[in-house]
């Protein structure tokens, strides 16, 4: 099952010249590709000057409203793990309008369309730093109308009701002895 969200709960705010990553501070290091984590960071830094905010490690979230704020208020998210299946964060910058950077991972092709509604990155620092301060320095407004596109994909892709219809499908089969 894909997850459905309520896009509703979701903030789109002015956007700032920030990136941002939610990942937890640590743990499962090869699922969620942290030696490219801290190569992007370090990349992203010297090609830029920005310093990517990675929630709860750099960037301490205080509750639920100030990560809505802190997603709908920022120009870019990344996303460059590895095994991790369909990221409930990815979805929440979707929702939030923020231009989505993403590894090719798990059917992400399916729902990214490469420059139209996100991004879909190589597994290379270098790639992440250059889209970064491409869309930044010289696409700011490119990367604000892909944020748009992104949330309107979302909506109809993560639809909470087509998660409620499926999880109920999947119930129903279980129940019948079906799966």
């Amino acid at each position: 099952l894909i997850h459905g969200l309520d896009p509703n709960e979701y903030l789109d705010l002015p956007k700032e010249p920030r990136v941002v990553m939610s990942l937890s501070p640590g743990g499962l290091d090869k699922y969620y590709n942290r030696s490219l984590v801290t190569a992007i960071k370090s990349a992203v830094l010297e090609k830029t000057g920005l310093e990517v905010i990675h929630t709860n490690v750099n960037y301490d979230v205080k509750d639920w409203q100030d990560y809505k704020e802190l997603l709908g208020s920022s120009l870019i998210s990344i996303y460059p793990f590895k095994d991790s299946p369909m990221p409930r964060s990815r979805t929440e910058s979707f929702l939030s309008s923020s231009c989505v950077l993403s590894s090719r991972y798990h059917n992400a092709d399916e729902f990214i369309k490469h420059g139209v509604n996100g991004f879909i990155v190589p597994d290379n620092p270098l790639s992440y730093a250059e889209a970064i301060h491409l869309l930044i320095n010289e696409a700011y407004g490119q990367a604000i109308e892909i944020g748009i596109q992104g949330k309107l994909m979302a909506q109809k892709y993560f639809d909470l009701d087509r998660y409620h219809d499926q999880l109920f499908y999947v119930i129903s089969e279980v129940a019948k002895g079906q799966i």
